[in-house]
């Protein structure tokens, strides 16, 4: 099938249904053996699993389903059946798609399509070792589903921290996160804009007239205004730790406190980067002031290690609940080097560059009410503009800072916006946003920082 595609003169494919059953059958009997021999020793096979004799040792059911995860009172032999599945599937699909696939196509783009679903312990990579995780491949997608705004109930119906996990996980790569309603069309290719993905248009009416102007209008921006996106870097002061170990290992509380924390975090305007325990390294440590741990999460000795060491730096290392969180993000906001004073329903995610400081603002308020009597398709979406948003932005030492400049897609061209600076501080007043802007502040160095 792989063959016939790329002989067509295909860029590309993108695979679906990643999905692997309970199959038993003598193939994955046999990879299985293979696996547990590769990892323990007899005794250990014996210990640990009661396994006397590997060879001849019947496996009636393999409880490995992808997606899935071990029931709670799961024997230990199901957590390496899931670690066996998920190997065992990438392997093949490097083989067909990204060995074999790009030697009839060196270039040949690949990608996997796969589900979220608001930071799910389930999603389809989840036992993955992290080095695996989407080696080879050029971008991803992952589904959402839909997810509307229920205002009164504080929920945004934002994907925000999806974002930044796809962003995180992905090593930077392209990312894509499908989300199914065909009506907020700007605040979905918005939100993965500013987190440093591309926005999607699947499932929303471009049929319709104003769908169409609203998508159009916001996937050409980032064409019309490259230097917002490119050559940038995240300037976030803070990571919060994604516990992929705690994970695997059943502990659900730790997820759980992380999407409760980041979700408070991200309503009060504090930057943060999702960083994952598979990625930690003194290196990229480095760049922050604070890291943030979901309280009771397990790492490895190695994570445990570097942290003590960030610590012993002058790093902060902060174990947090959702109760800690509250009163943590006055504290982290007041020391953040982009201070920016908004309504909960906006978020906000800086990136710096070479002479250039850029903050993008995503705004999620919408008339639910007027917007209840309207057709569901675009003319729905309602906006209610933030205003006056105003910001405060440390820059470099011995930096002049010479414009700041207002994008938005709905504008035909940036607004220059007035500015004082104080002492290493950029302040200034954002007027208004009505569902995502973009600001860039431009500056030189006089001299050198000390």
């Amino acid at each position: 099938m792989l063959k016939l595609a790329v002989g067509t003169g295909l860029d590309g494919v993108m695979v679906n249904y990643n999905y692997r059953w309970n199959c038993a059958c003598p193939y994955c009997q046999a990879d299985f053996r293979r696996w547990l021999g590769g990892r323990f020793s007899a005794d250990e096979l014996r210990k640990k699993f009661g396994i006397v004799n590997l060879a001849t040792h019947p496996f009636d059911e393999i409880n490995a389903r992808i997606p899935g995860y071990p029931a709670t009172n799961a024997p230990a032999l199901d957590r390496e059946e899931m670690r066996w599945a998920a190997t065992a599937y990438k392997r093949v699909f490097d083989e067909i798609f990204i060995d074999y696939g790009r030697s009839l196509k060196k270039d040949l783009i690949v990608a996997t399509w796969n589900h979220l679903s608001d930071m799910s312990v389930f999603e389809e990579r989840a036992f993955l070792p992290f080095e695996q995780w989407g080696r080879g491949e050029n971008y991803f997608w992952y589904s959402e589903g839909n997810v509307p705004t229920k205002l009164a109930e504080h929920k945004l119906g934002d994907s925000w921290v999806d974002c930044l996990w796809l962003r995180e996980m992905g090593g930077g790569k392209p990312f894509m996160l499908g989300k199914y309603e065909p009506i907020r069309v700007r605040n979905n290719v918005a939100e993965a804009l500013a987190t440093g993905g591309s926005g999607m248009g699947l499932y929303m009416t471009i049929s319709e007239p104003e769908g169409y102007r609203q998508l159009s209008a916001y996937l050409r921006f980032p064409r019309k205004a490259p230097e917002l996106y490119q050559g940038l870097e995240p300037a976030a002061d803070c990571a919060f730790l994604w516990p992929r170990v705690a994970i695997q290992a059943g502990d659900f509380k730790a997820a759980g406190n992380f999407r409760d924390a980041v979700r408070i975090l991200s309503e009060r305007q504090v930057p943060f980067e999702v960083l994952a325990d598979g990625n930690v390294t003194t290196c990229r440590l480095a760049r922050y002031t604070t890291l943030l741990l979901p309280q009771g999460a397990t790492l490895s000795p190695s994570v445990n290690g570097m942290l003590d060491d960030f610590a012993r730096r002058g790093g902060s290392v902060r174990p947090v609940t959702k109760e800690a969180a509250l009163g943590l993000a006055d504290q982290l906001k007041a020391k953040a080097q982009y201070a920016v004073d908004a309504p909960w329903t906006v978020k906000v995610m800086p990136w710096t560059g070479k002479g250039r400081r850029v903050l993008h603002l995503v705004n999620y308020n919408r008339d639910e009410a007027r917007s209840a009597g309207l057709p569901q398709n675009p003319v729905a979406e309602c906006p209610i503009a933030a205003e006056k948003i105003t910001c405060q932005v440390v820059m470099p030492r011995g930096a002049q800072v010479s414009s700041v400049r207002l994008y938005a897609p709905e504008a035909a061209k940036p607004e220059s916006l007035p500015f004082e600076v104080n002492d290493v501080r950029v302040c200034f007043v954002i007027p208004r946003v009505e569902v995502y802007a973009v600001v860039e502040i431009l500056c030189s160095l006089l001299f050198s920082p000390q």
